[in-house]
């Protein structure tokens, strides 16, 4: 499903602007991430430190998309300081929490967070301020809203997850539950990237004249 927006992203390449053609970089992380876990994980390898990276890099290129789609209202200090304390509380939590061999699931639900956080802070203020008449036709509206569904599915389902550890009746029925996880999971992955590519249909997002960081 990653092709789909991947393809529109590289034909309309030279009509995008820079926050554009980042999120097209990031699907093709996205693809070269999935290529070597795969690689990996059929060889009987340790894929996780690819996770490691890959969730740095993720975090810093969706970042990057909201700062330069909206590079008048973003202040670029709180840009390099979300980039920068996001880079030291991973590497942090390789070296004293979760080693590369280890799911990075406390990177990761931070990543979360933040990008849901960021996410709704765009969308509320789009909305409320009538900034884009017609949101329909914006390129950072959809982005946003891909974001938030997806990231907020993420954490939602990483709880429950952990709560069927700790509080699971029966080896059959976490089971059932983890075949359900699985299926959601790569249910709302396509809505992503579905939704990624109706974003890349859209026009970029004009500049404003005020800031809200």
């Amino acid at each position: 499903v990653t092709f789909v927006p991947l393809i529109i992203g590289l034909i309309r390449w030279n009509k995008g602007e820079r926050a554009f053609r980042i999120l097209v970089i990031y699907l093709i992380t996205c693809l070269v991430n999935e290529g070597g876990m795969y690689f990996l994980g059929t060889r009987g390898i340790f894929n996780t430190p690819i996770i490691h990276i890959f969730i740095i890099v993720e975090f810093l290129l969706l970042v990057s998309v909201f700062y330069y789609g909206y590079k008048e209202i973003f202040s670029s200090n709180v840009y390099y300081l979300l980039m920068g304390g996001f880079v030291v509380g991973a590497i942090l939590n390789i070296i004293f929490l979760q080693p590369l061999k280890i799911y990075a699931s406390n990177t990761r639900s931070v990543e979360g967070i933040l990008l849901t956080l960021l996410a709704l802070w765009c969308l509320h203020r789009s909305v409320i301020d009538l900034r884009e008449p017609k949101l329909s036709k914006s390129f950072m509206f959809w982005f946003s809203v891909a974001i938030l569904c997806f990231f907020t599915t993420n954490l939602l389902i990483y709880l429950f997850s952990n709560s069927l550890i700790l509080f699971g009746n029966s080896s059959e029925e976490n089971k059932f539950a983890y075949y359900l996880i699985m299926i959601m999971h790569a249910s709302f992955a396509i809505l992503y990237y579905l939704i990624m590519a109706r974003a890349f249909l859209g026009r970029p997002t004009p500049d404003r004249p005020y800031r809200f960081f």
